[in-house]
């Protein structure tokens, strides 16, 4: 083995073109110098080394070698100096071996782990899973790298790394819309229903899996939930996942449970599929639960209906889809209210123009709830655009509330 006495004389001059990929003979030499500067080391290992480092790398290592026969380049910052994802990506094992032996500060797993997942490298996913210590935090970060697989062959390989946390796999394939992920899960044998097992993972959400997929629009996701046994209409405490699709508007979603039977009127915590999507604004989703026949007048939470819920929100054409398909305008919540004299959300022209829509199609002006308040008073005390509209329409400006104030005095009250 020979030693090194100069590195200026033992040497070859690496210098290329910025930017330029190294050629044969250039990757010849870059050999050479390995050779050169990490004596008593394994020659294959050093051949990929040099392979991965510019010249200016090498030069950084010529300069920073101790000299002696067998001794290793200290002091170097390979992070710096070796393009370590790119080592992943390519799936250069060897490389990252000899820098992890002599550095393992340099070597940052989870951001190798997610480059080598990414690129389907399985021999280097391998020997990262078994170099890492197997901690709570360990099988959380897991689930996010590999939410970025394709690769069926390393996919499998993650998941057998947290096998018994597979129902987090579950859903975290579901909430990054995965479906290669999530049919690696299912053939595992894990069960659409089964509950998270890691206390502090963020995947213990009290959504199940296929209500996620819908929430989500991940569609193929929802389709592969239900064809391994998923119950359509199963209740979350946020809802069926037919209502979280018609709130957040992903019609080929419902499209898909509906066709699989999903009951139309499911009431939840938070009302059904079309009070949600009265509530958001979501009018093709009415559109498609109303052809489905769900129950117009359905009371949810506090009595309210989905008149109300699309009135309070400002959305005058779900409101008028509603009044058309037969909704009771003169329905009242568990405190009297009216969708035309119930809280709103803002005070808008949307505001104005569902006041509109609801009195042309006869609903009562004066209509009070159990505190004697009328659409006029509310429309006094939050500076509503539609109070003309209202005093056009006839409402009482004498009629007083429980505590004896009338639209009047709501509104030097709060300055209107």
């Amino acid at each position: 083995m020979p030693v090194l006495c100069s590195a200026r004389h033992h040497t070859p001059n690496l210098k290329m073109a910025h930017g330029c990929a190294p050629t044969a003979s250039h990757r010849a030499l870059m050999l050479t110098a390995a050779h050169t500067v990490l004596l008593g080391e394994d020659a294959d290992a050093q051949a990929c080394v040099a392979a991965a480092l510019p010249p200016v790398a090498l030069g950084q290592l010529r300069r920073t070698c101790h000299g002696a026969s067998g001794a290793a380049p200290v002091g170097v910052d390979w992070a710096r100096l070796c393009p370590l994802s790119g080592l992943a990506a390519r799936g250069e094992l060897r490389a990252l071996q000899y820098l992890y032996l002599h550095d393992k500060d340099c070597i940052h797993p989870w951001d190798i782990l997610l480059t080598a997942v990414s690129a389907g490298r399985g021999a280097v996913v391998a020997w990262i899973l078994g170099n890492q210590e197997h901690s709570s935090y360990f099988w959380d970060k897991l689930m996010h790298v590999t939410a970025s697989a394709s690769d069926p062959k390393v996919i499998r390989l993650l998941i057998a790394a947290g096998a018994k946390h597979s129902p987090d796999a579950l859903l975290c394939a579901v909430q990054h819309g995965n479906l290669a992920f999530l049919t690696a899960v299912l053939d595992t044998g894990v069960h659409p229903h089964s509950k998270p097992s890691l206390p502090n993972s963020n995947y213990n959400s009290p959504r199940h899996a296929l209500s996620s997929a819908c929430e989500s629009g991940h569609l193929s996701c929802a389709r592969a939930l239900l064809a391994a046994g998923a119950d359509v209409d199963r209740l979350g405490p946020y809802g069926s996942a037919l209502e979280g699709a018609a709130t957040k508007g992903h019609l080929e979603c419902m499209r898909l449970l509906l066709e699989h039977g999903a009951d139309v009127d499911r009431l939840g915590r938070n009302g059904s599929a079309l009070s949600g999507a009265a509530f958001r604004g979501q009018l093709e989703c009415m559109r498609l639960l109303l052809e489905y026949e769900a129950d117009v007048d359905a009371r949810i939470n506090g009595g309210c209906t989905s008149l109300m819920q699309a009135a309070r929100t400002g959305h005058a054409e779900c409101v008028q889809l509603l009044i058309e398909h037969k909704a009771d305008v003169h329905a009242r919540d568990r405190h009297g209210g009216t969708a035309l004299n119930c809280d709103k959300t803002s005070d808008d022209p949307d505001i104005t123009e569902c006041t509109r829509v609801l009195l042309a199609a006869g609903a009562d002006v004066n209509a009070a709830d159990d505190s004697g308040c009328t659409a006029l008073m509310n429309a006094a005390i939050d500076g509503d655009q539609s109070l003309s509209l209202l005093l056009e329409a006839g409402a009482d400006v004498n009629a007083a509330d429980g505590g004896g104030c009338t639209a009047l005095m709501h509104t030097a009250r709060y300055g209107v």
